[in-house]
């Protein structure tokens, strides 16, 4: 495809690889900054425009040997790492680094050696060496490929303690406004008058 003849789109297009932010890309590319959220939208909307920093993204990768394969392959390590495999067996001590398997070498982010000494000025004398090792983090390596592979679904809880009240009542309601007869007897205690005789009503008909 090749470099866009509108400058000003080739611009946005190489600003847009450096933090895939169109808004900062619009504005590093002489837009407005009040519209350049606005501008950018439009502008990746163009075809021309997306092919661009597609090209432009490929050569990049391209630039420095980089794929998503490889990535996903260094992930992967990361996410299956054993860190037993970084000491001896018989003793537990941290074996020579050109010991330590390649898989579990690319995981080390990190060496710390500390020498121990005894005594002052000419008497000192070495004591030991403490060894740290630091790993890539395994729980983020899992996280990325779980996203890339869509392994996880957001899940929302929704608390529907107030709506379902609000149900219950408003059937309530409505079956007491309605006013339909059942057709079932209730039985309710006759009130006596002050010479202990029941009076009863007329039974509605």
């Amino acid at each position: 495809m090749g470099k866009l003849e509108n400058e000003q789109h080739e611009r946005f297009c190489n600003e847009y690889l450096v933090d895939f932010c169109g808004t900062k890309a619009a504005a590093r590319s002489g837009y407005s900054k009040k519209t350049a959220g606005s501008q950018a939208f439009d502008l990746l909307k163009k075809p021309e425009i997306s092919a661009r920093v597609k090209e432009l993204h490929e050569d990049s990768l391209s630039a420095v040997q980089l794929s998503a394969k490889m990535v996903l392959e260094e992930l992967k390590r990361i996410a299956v790492c054993d860190v037993n495999d970084a000491f001896n067996p018989m003793d537990g001590t941290l074996l020579p680094l050109n010991e330590i398997p390649v898989d579990v070498r690319k995981c080390i982010a990190g060496f710390q050696v500390e020498e121990l000494w005894m005594g002052k000025d000419g008497e000192r004398v070495q004591i030991g060496v403490v060894k740290k090792v630091k790993f890539w983090d395994k729980n983020k390596g899992l996280e990325l490929l779980g996203k890339y592979f869509k392994l996880f679904t957001d899940r929302v809880e929704h608390d529907v303690s107030e709506s379902l009240e609000a149900l219950i009542t408003a059937s309530m309601a409505k079956g007491e406004g309605d006013g339909k007869e059942t057709g079932e007897a209730i039985s309710v205690p006759s009130p006596t008058d002050n010479r202990g005789n029941s009076r009863r009503g007329k039974r509605a008909k």
